[in-house]
């Protein structure tokens, strides 16, 4: 049975641009995150791990409007955005500065 990963957004408080795409309770070691760059190509997004976070950080020149694919196996896990309870236990922990879209 696949695990639930929560998804939410780390903006930038000047202009609400992703700073970060974040993954709580993650089962595939294998994801990733892509944008398309403004030439059309596929771009692969920098990962770490911050504790039980997988934190994705766009490439240099991202503008914000390319989107975001985030792409995992589903036979490991489903990805859903983060439930806004959560959320908010989360910021008043400090834990995040976050807004979910």
């Amino acid at each position: 049975m696949p695990r639930t990963a929560y998804y939410f957004y780390r903006v930038r408080e000047d202009d609400s641009l992703i700073r970060e795409f974040c993954v709580a309770g993650h089962a595939d070691p294998n994801q990733y995150v892509e944008t398309l760059a403004p030439d059309g190509t596929l771009q692969r997004w920098q990962k770490r791990e911050e504790g039980d976070l997988l934190v994705f950080w766009p490439p240099d020149g991202y503008a914000g409007m390319q989107g975001v694919l985030w792409c995992y196996d589903r036979r490991l896990q489903i990805g859903e955005p983060m439930p806004r309870p959560q959320l908010e236990r989360e910021l008043l922990r400090n834990r995040h500065t976050v807004a979910c879209r």
